[in-house]
């Protein structure tokens, strides 16, 4: 069983698919969903989703908007900075990108429990209980990844508290289409993050 179905969780099970291991993912959230979360992918990361997509090059392209090899690096608004890469960053509308690899993830025959509230785990029986629709479910498991990002359930459950967590917020701002696009890292307006 996966905890969480963004890019790592589902990456992980269409991974355990390819080699023929059967599991489950399950999320809170329904899908397609609004995500505040970065839209870059890494040349790391896109050759890892081209191995695990191997079967369909054009499911990979449609994965992404926009490139970039140019980086900025920002204290506050003044630009510190900058660098031509020689990798290219892939870019994604996180919205689209989750629901992609989702699809991807359903059609190859993956089980998928989407909108599902009030996990709570026994880690002794080995056993998932959960809510989707007013149903509940119960659902044994072998092994158990948590996928759930930084406020996930094995955090909850065993290391951080709340307190201990950051929280971030994203808006989009119309602008025009510029010439070229570059990566931009801001410093200076958080005591801890970019």
């Amino acid at each position: 069983v996966i905890i969480g179905g963004g890019p790592a969780g589902i990456s992980c099970a269409l991974t355990l698919q390819k080699h023929g291991v059967d599991c489950c993912v399950i999320d809170k959230a329904l899908f397609p969903r609004n995500k505040t979360c970065a839209g870059l992918v890494t040349d790391k990361t896109y050759r890892l989703l081209k191995d695990i997509l191997s079967s369909n090059d054009d499911a990979l392209s449609r994965l992404f908007c926009k490139t970039a090899n140019r980086v900025e690096v920002y204290d506050r608004s003044s630009l510190a900075a900058h660098a031509e890469c020689d990798i290219m960053f892939r870019l994604v509308h996180r919205r689209d990108f989750d629901s992609a690899l989702v699809n991807i993830y359903r059609n190859r025959g993956g089980s998928l429990f989407e909108g599902c509230t009030d996990l709570s785990i026994d880690y002794d029986m080995k056993q998932l209980t959960f809510n989707r629709s007013e149903e509940c479910f119960v659902i044994d498991y072998d092994h158990l990844i948590f996928a759930d990002g930084a406020l996930s359930k094995a955090h909850k459950d065993f290391v951080l508290k709340r307190e201990d967590m950051g929280f971030s917020i994203e808006t989009f701002i119309p602008v025009s289409e510029p010439d070229e696009y570059a990566i931009e890292i801001h410093f200076g307006y958080l005591d801890h993050g970019y």
